[in-house]
C-alpha cells in the first residue's frame, strides 16, 4: 500500500475489513461496514465540521435568542467574519496557483510555504475558526463560542497532525524546516 494515494489506500483498507467480515460470516454488516465508511469520509471534511457548528449556532439562537443586543459585538463578529472569508479566499488562491490539491485526505503535489503560509501553516483552518466565532459574536450565539475551542481541537486531531505527517512523509527536510519556523495556527 506504499504506492497508493490516501485516498486508495482508505478503499483499500475498508474493502480488507469487509472482506475479512464477509470471510468470518458477518457478509450483511461487511457491507453496511463499507457504506457507513463511504458516508464517513464524505463527511469527514472541515468544511462539514464548520457548517455543523454554524448549524448549532444558529439553532441555539433560533430556538433561544440572542445573548447579547450590542453593536459593537455584532460588529466585531462581522468583522472576523469577513476577515475569515478574506484569508479563506486568499489561501484557497495560493493552491491554485501552485497547482495542488486543497482536499485534506490527499498528498499535495507542493509545499505552500508563501503568502499567508508565511505566517500560518493551517491559514484556513484559521479563517474557519474566525467563520464561526464571527458569526457567533454576530448571532449573538453562546454555544458557537464554545464550539471555537472545539472545532479548533478536531481539526487540529482529524486534520492538521494527519496533513503534517503526510508533508513530512513527501517533502522530508524541507517540511521540517518549513514547521520550524512557521507556527501552526498564529
Amino acid at each position: 500500500m506504499q504506492h497508493m494515494g490516501a485516498s486508495q489506500a482508505g478503499r483499500a483498507d475498508r474493502a480488507g475489513w469487509a472482506g475479512v467480515l464477509g470471510r468470518v460470516g458477518f457478509a450483511g454488516r461487511a457491507g453496511r461496514l463499507e457504506r457507513a465508511s463511504g458516508v464517513m469520509s464524505w463527511l469527514d471534511y472541515p468544511p462539514v465540521w464548520l457548517l455543523t457548528a454554524l448549524a448549532v449556532a444558529r439553532a441555539e439562537t433560533s430556538a433561544l435568542g440572542s445573548f447579547h443586543d450590542m453593536a459593537w459585538l455584532r460588529l466585531t463578529g462581522d468583522t472576523l467574519f469577513w476577515a475569515g472569508l478574506a484569508i479563506l479566499g486568499v489561501s484557497a488562491l495560493s493552491f491554485l496557483r501552485a497547482r495542488s490539491t486543497i482536499v485534506p485526505h490527499q498528498v499535495p503535489s507542493r509545499l505552500i510555504t508563501t503568502g499567508l503560509y508565511r505566517f500560518s501553516r493551517n491559514p484556513i483552518y484559521l479563517a474557519d475558526l474566525l467563520i464561526l466565532g464571527g458569526l457567533a459574536l454576530s448571532w449573538g450565539a453562546l454555544s458557537g463560542l464554545v464550539l471555537v475551542p472545539v472545532l479548533a481541537w478536531v481539526l487540529t486531531r482529524r486534520f492538521i497532525l494527519p496533513e503534517e505527517a503526510r508533508l513530512r512523509a513527501a517533502f522530508g527536510r524541507e517540511a521540517e524546516a518549513y514547521f520550524a519556523r512557521t507556527r501552526r495556527w498564529l
